[in-house]
């Protein structure tokens, strides 16, 4: 919630009586905090509990008159602490011109945008008029505590990892088969074996078999004339129906040793 600090002479507290009856309005709405000195409860340290003010408060009313802007610790303290929040942190310090005095020829003030507009001094006008002129006030920082619309936020771009592409079901245009460097690597294995004379490729239907057997057999060619086939599930025994079978020639001292591969 915006906290509205009230900074002013307590010889003007009628004033600010006026001031925060008006803007009580919006208090009530949830729209704003007012907060001023006489919220301090007895005993407490009033000196921090006014830095703390100063320091949480989004909006600041300065309540001018003569008595104001001759009181030692309002030029001292809580001016400049304000004045270097409206610097630092944009906190919106508004003067409210209560009495007839010669704020424009002080520096610090004379360049801020004071209210009721165009200079004149609340006390000047009947009571109807005062009501006026603080409502108006009241209507206007409704207006800027308004939430402002926000641009919508570019989307985020969340890196997601890579996808894993199989490659083994392309297309193979080539002789040389792409991402089956694992696969060949267990035929070469089984291939040196000399204990395994036919390796079974079991896999479901589409996976690549036939394209590693062709692979393996032009890869043989170079070591030996061998011949890879496809065999019907009753030509082999214990070879399933989607399997795919791979004769190895071994010398005839081998002994008889099939190697089933499930992939």
């Amino acid at each position: 919630m915006h906290k509205i600090f009230l900074s002013y002479s307590h010889k003007d507290e009628a004033w600010k009586d006026r001031l925060v009856t008006q803007h009580g309005v919006l208090q009530m709405q949830d729209l704003l905090e007012i907060w001023e000195d006489r919220q301090i409860a007895t005993g407490d340290d009033w000196l921090p509990a006014i830095e703390i003010a100063l320091s949480t408060c989004n909006i600041a009313i300065l309540l001018i008159s003569a008595n104001f802007l001759t009181s030692q610790f309002i030029l001292g303290k809580e001016v400049p602490r304000l004045l270097e929040l409206r610097q630092s942190e944009g906190v919106r310090v508004i003067p409210l011109i209560i009495k007839p005095c010669a704020w424009q020829k002080v520096a610090w003030l004379k360049p801020i945008q004071a209210r009721p507009k165009d200079g004149r001094a609340l006390s000047g006008g009947n009571d109807h008029q005062i009501d006026i002129d603080l409502a108006a006030l009241a209507n206007e920082l409704a207006e800027l505590l308004q939430p402002m619309p926000h641009a919508p936020s570019p989307t985020r771009f969340i890196p997601l990892p890579p996808e894993k592409i199989f490659t083994a079901k392309l297309p193979t245009t080539t002789d040389t088969l792409f991402g089956r460097e694992d696969d060949l690597k267990r035929l070469d294995a089984a291939w040196a074996d000399p204990n395994t004379h036919v390796l079974t490729l079991v896999a479901w239907g589409g996976v690549g078999k036939t394209a590693l057997s062709a692979c393996m057999r032009g890869r043989s060619i170079a070591r030996a004339r061998v011949k890879t086939a496809k065999f019907p599930a009753t030509s082999l025994s214990r070879m399933p129906s989607n399997g795919l079978a791979i004769p190895i020639p071994t010398p005839a001292r081998r002994g008889t040793k099939a190697r089933v591969w499930r992939h």
